[in-house]
């Protein structure tokens, strides 16, 4: 008797216990929550044609389109920096240097997106603050540029008075891939026949989301 009575109070006191914890564990979930809620979303567009050169996405406004929006739960306003990453499956890349803050921020309203001006896209992919792995300089600015392979161009932001991130890290903030290469037509003795041959080309590409360049 007093065995089947002590198995019911072990029982009793085991549901307790399981009670406190699943209490404690629905508690502490908003918490956990927030603190890892990331207040600002950041979308990134690449528009084709896809050049090999990036000095073409800093110069033209209609390459890079990057929108911002601050997301934050007391509706606060936010001053962040932003960090980004050019990368291949081939294992290049162009990215930020992790110790670069510019000298002023951008500031983000809370519930009203902003889109960056060409002069963000160019203080973010020029100057010294860039690093590079797979390729250089040289190669990038004199040489051939990009070479054929698949890219996306990714964003983080961070808090500009503590350096904290304040949107996901990739591949939250990063483009669709694009696919940059070179398209060589066949040899042709008819400079009309190559013509059309490009023209086809283009439009085939163009209709599965991407357009190769096209040697000239």
């Amino acid at each position: 008797m007093s065995t089947l009575f002590n198995q019911i109070i072990a029982k009793t006191r085991l549901k307790q216990l399981t009670k406190r914890i699943i209490f404690t564990c629905l508690v502490m979930l908003p918490v956990v929550s927030l603190s890892q809620f990331a207040p600002v979303r950041i979308n990134v567009v690449i528009t084709p044609p896809y050049s090999t050169k990036l000095s073409d996405y800093t110069s033209r406004p209609d390459k890079v389109l990057v929108s911002l929006q601050n997301l934050s739960p007391d509706a606060s306003t936010l001053k962040i920096y932003l960090h980004a990453e050019l990368s291949g499956q081939s294992g290049i890349r162009i990215f930020t240097n992790p110790n670069y803050k510019p000298t002023s921020p951008i500031t983000l309203q809370a519930g009203i997106p902003y889109t960056l001006t060409l002069n963000n896209i160019e203080e973010i992919f020029t100057g010294s603050q860039l690093s590079l792995e797979g390729i250089t300089e040289y190669e990038l600015i004199y040489g051939n540029g990009l070479p054929e392979d698949e890219y996306t161009i990714c964003m983080q932001a961070f808090d500009f008075e503590t350096d904290r991130p304040l949107s996901d890290e990739p591949p939250f903030g990063c483009s669709s891939p694009m696919i940059i290469g070179y398209f060589e037509p066949p040899s042709s003795l008819h400079p009309g026949v190559t013509k059309r041959w490009r023209q086809q080309s283009l439009k085939i590409l163009s209709s599965h989301g991407y357009v190769r360049q096209v040697l000239l």
